[in-house]
């Protein structure tokens, strides 16, 4: 917005010549749309909240909790796992607020940028939170944001704001069924490979134990 501000000074002080009045005048209004159209550069934001599970398994797996494909109007896909007292799938469509998805997108730069928003400072002494996992999908690149399920951390509000919103929504029962289920669990299924590379990244997991070597005995 600075540089509008700058044409604005420009325009004020060549408002009597009528060419240069015209042309700043395109310009400001060209600056001015850029700016506030920053935000709509981006085809969709998935949002998964879930926990690393090893249980009846060999290999640590994702267990996910909620899977969300958000798009700029508001309107999630939402696909959420029940385990107890009936484990179950279900898919469904509901409705967020617009302006949280500007928020989440604002607040994105800042986070990635903010040292103290790293997951390592985030997770340090908790180890019972769910990850929640953003990734803002853009034409030829995404953000990808990781956080924990903690309402505590400011420098989340915005994210967490969003995450709870969708979770209020669904526990009051405002939600159609969603029955074209294919392209949401294809997309799911890809986030989920996506976030078990990331974490192994962000924490590398315990190497396996070396192979016990039985010593010889001494004759």
């Amino acid at each position: 917005m600075d540089k509008v501000k700058d044409m604005l000074l420009l325009y004020a002080r060549f408002n009597n010549n009528a060419r240069l009045k015209n042309i700043s005048f395109l310009l400001i209004i060209f600056l001015v749309l850029s700016c506030s159209s920053k935000k709509d550069k981006y085809n969709d934001i998935e949002l998964m909240s879930y926990h690393w599970s090893s249980y009846k398994r060999p290999l640590p797996y994702v267990q996910c909790h909620i899977y969300a494909l958000i798009d700029k109007s508001g309107e999630v896909q939402l696909c959420t796992y029940k385990i107890y007292p009936d484990s179950g799938i279900g898919f469904f469509r509901i409705k967020v607020d617009q302006s949280l998805i500007g928020k989440v997108i604002e607040s994105s730069d800042a986070f990635l940028n903010d040292p103290d928003m790293s997951f390592e400072k985030l997770t340090k002494g908790k180890m019972d939170e769910a990850n929640i996992k953003i990734r803002i999908n853009q034409n030829a690149s995404y953000k990808t944001i990781n956080f924990i399920d903690d309402n505590s951390i400011p420098g989340i509000y915005n994210f967490m704001k969003l995450f709870n919103a969708m979770d209020s929504v669904y526990k009051s029962g405002n939600y159609e069924k969603l029955d074209d289920t294919l392209k949401l669990s294809a997309r799911r299924d890809e986030f989920i490979k996506f976030a078990m590379k990331i974490d192994s990244t962000l924490a590398p997991p315990v190497p396996p134990p070396s192979k016990i070597v039985e010593k010889q005995k001494v004759r």
